[in-house]
């Protein structure tokens, strides 16, 4: 696996479980994970695909599940969950 698609797949796991103090963008959950920052920035241009990209090796590796982004600070990306 190269470093973008690790980068990608933890950013897809951060978003889903939530960095610790964020609250999920329905407002009714509070983060699981330690993280204290998303490991891929939110407003840069590139998040979402690169969200799709991580969340695309967990379903095709078994894991979609997982693939659902709860935690995005309220951005709107396409994706698998």
């Amino acid at each position: 696996m190269f470093r973008r698609e690790a980068k990608s797949v933890e950013e897809v796991l951060i978003s889903h479980f939530g960095p610790d103090g964020e609250t999920s963008n329905s407002g009714n959950r509070q983060g699981q994970l330690q993280n204290l920052v998303h490991s891929i920035d939110t407003t840069r241009p590139d998040y979402c695909t690169r969200l799709l990209l991580g969340q695309t090796i967990l379903a095709l590796n078994a894991y979609r599940r997982y693939a659902s982004a709860l935690y995005t600070k309220k951005r709107r990306c396409p994706g698998l969950g």
